[in-house]
């Protein structure tokens, strides 16, 4: 009987593996300089991007693709947070080509579990940080983590488990199952990860 239990909790864990696929996200080339009164849809991408780093808020009601005041003073707190000189929110060569390097190392895990519920992490491999390191879906939660960059390399530590609660009688139990437990090193950008090679199971009854 014990044994036919931890067959069933295998099956039931089982159902919820997923894996996470890496696609490159859809990035915008900056090809021009911006400066005070510069419009359309370079901007829009620009005040978009600067909004991502945390260094422009639109205000409520205000469009963008207006390169004014607002935009000029975030662009030169990201320049003076990124080392560029001089950082004026002018939008040159130097910034064109460090803004475009960070988007384009940007990439999107989508988490696929077998309940079908789809979630999205974006990893930026430039700074080897996820957005989103923890995703809950269904009964169970993977979490990334992210040790920095060594020797041009993303060192990208995943430890990733499953949390299925599970009935022991009068209680609720919780049983981890790791999945690709380890410590993988993959080049700045890479674009995919398998997680679905389960290394052990639940016996916990």
């Amino acid at each position: 009987m014990k044994k036919l239990s931890k067959i069933s909790i295998s099956l039931f864990i089982l159902s919820f593996l997923f894996v996470a696929v890496g696609v490159q996200a859809q990035t915008y080339v900056f090809n021009s300089n911006l400066t005070i009164g510069s419009t359309g849809l370079d901007v829009v991408a620009l005040q978009t991007f600067l909004e991502s780093q945390g260094n422009l808020v639109m205000p409520y009601g205000v469009s963008k693709g207006y390169f004014g005041n607002l935009t000029r003073n975030a662009l030169a707190k990201y320049q003076a947070s990124s080392g560029i000189t001089p950082a004026v929110g002018y939008f040159g060569p130097i910034s064109r080509s460090k803004v475009n390097s960070v988007a384009q190392n940007k990439s999107t895990f989508t988490l696929i579990p077998a309940s079908g519920i789809t979630t999205q992490i974006k990893i930026d491999y430039s700074v080897c940080k996820a957005e989103t390191e923890s995703v809950s879906f269904g009964l169970g939660h993977t979490v990334f983590k992210f040790s920095g960059i060594a020797n041009g390399k993303c060192n990208f530590q995943y430890g990733t488990e499953i949390e299925n609660p599970m009935w022991n009688g009068a209680m609720s139990d919780s049983c981890s199952v790791p999945i690709s437990i380890g410590a993988k090193t993959y080049e700045v950008g890479n674009m995919g990860v398998a997680m679905n090679d389960l290394q052990s199971y639940c016996s916990k009854i």
